[in-house]
């Protein structure tokens, strides 16, 4: 890997994570401590008009465990009532104080109604969990700390939606990893904005937590052809030495 390559994809990485740190944070500031509903303009991804959002934060959020001792929840475990008050009356009884639960996974779909009108039109909300905000609440009146997992780049329901957003063959079409799944470029700003939509979305119905995974480039399949139609081709050669 060339220091020029090197150096790009740090610069990339590091905007990228500032990006959601300060959209994250100012929504924090100037949303979670307000007792009313809130409405937040925000740009239409196929539009220039303003949409407005209602958001009405949940007032109560547990603080962060000097140890986090969780356990993981995928969504689907999570639409299951029998299955989840018996996970959740382990992590009572255990040593565990914390559980992770699939907000957004791998394949992109969104596991609950959200509220917000772009995410809804991206076709990610599958609503897995339609009482999760309730079961959020639960969690914590048995003292439970509750971290929303969030698969950030690997998103095939957006990049399906934008393909110009998203990591693409030499040939134009959407590429995909060795399992079939496909990845939105990380430099793609519309979709760091998506990102932190689903993330206020997120925090407003309760989750103390938000953990990022798949913060990165596309790692296995055919990385010989791959094109990055927003970081530049210098990239290509960064994803194959990571191979």
């Amino acid at each position: 890997m060339t220091n020029k390559t090197r150096k790009l994809a740090l610069t990339i990485t590091i905007i990228i994570m500032f990006g959601l740190y300060a959209g994250i944070t100012k929504y924090q500031k100037s949303h979670i401590v307000q007792e009313s509903p809130i409405t937040e303009k925000t740009p239409s991804e196929n539009t220039q008009a303003a949409v407005e959002i209602p958001i009405v934060p949940t007032k109560k959020h547990i603080a962060t465990p000097k140890a986090v001792r969780a356990i993981y929840m995928s969504s689907w475990v999570a639409s299951q009532h029998d299955w989840r008050a018996k996970l959740a009356q382990f992590i009572q009884e255990s040593d565990l104080n914390s559980i992770v639960i699939d907000v957004k996974d791998s394949s992109g779909v969104i596991s609950f109604k959200t509220g917000d009108p772009i995410l809804a039109a991206s076709g990610a909300e599958q609503v897995r969990v339609p009482d999760l905000k309730n079961f959020v609440e639960t969690l914590h009146e048995m003292g439970i700390y509750v971290i929303a997992r969030i698969s950030v780049f690997q998103d095939p329901i957006y990049a399906k939606k934008y393909p110009e957003q998203a990591v693409q063959t030499k040939a134009g079409a959407v590429w995909a990893d060795r399992n079939g799944l496909h990845f939105v470029d990380p430099a793609a700003t519309a979709y760091w904005d998506y990102i932190i939509r689903l993330s206020k979305a997120t925090v407003a119905i309760g989750f103390d937590e938000l953990n990022f995974d798949y913060m990165r480039y596309p790692t296995d399949g055919n990385l010989k052809d791959i094109h990055y139609p927003v970081s530049g081709d210098d990239l290509k050669t960064l994803a194959i030495s990571l191979k």
